[in-house]
């Protein structure tokens, strides 16, 4: 990272390479489990076929680990490298959607409201 920047742009930039790799690695889970024709009988199946229930478990947890760096790091690094000062989680995602970067703070919360 360049010294030219100022800290919170360094700390977004260190942050948004780390959601690059877990994206890549949510990229991988994505490709091998949807490969896959997923319907009740393969989630039926599941406690007999463990390595389906392990990539299953793999696209989760990666999935999960992806959206908690960005709403809790990414999105507030981002703002206080554009100058401005986060707030609570949902204010920080309502401000997302306000500037473009999300397309709805609603949607983005959906999977949490299903758990």
């Amino acid at each position: 990272m360049s010294s030219t920047l100022g800290l919170p742009a360094a700390r977004f930039l260190h942050t948004l390479e780390i959601v690059a790799k877990e994206g890549k690695h949510l990229s991988y889970s994505w490709n091998s489990l949807f490969n896959q024709t997923i319907d009740v009988e393969w989630v039926v199946s599941l406690e007999q076929n463990p390595g389906c229930a392990e990539q299953l478990e793999a696209f989760v947890s990666r999935f999960g680990r992806m959206q908690d760096t960005m709403a809790d790091k990414l999105f507030p690094r981002w703002l206080l490298a554009l100058a401005e000062e986060p707030g609570s989680q949902i204010e920080t995602l309502n401000r997302a959607e306000r500037l473009g970067v999300l397309t709805s703070t609603e949607r983005w919360l959906e999977p949490l409201r299903r758990v």
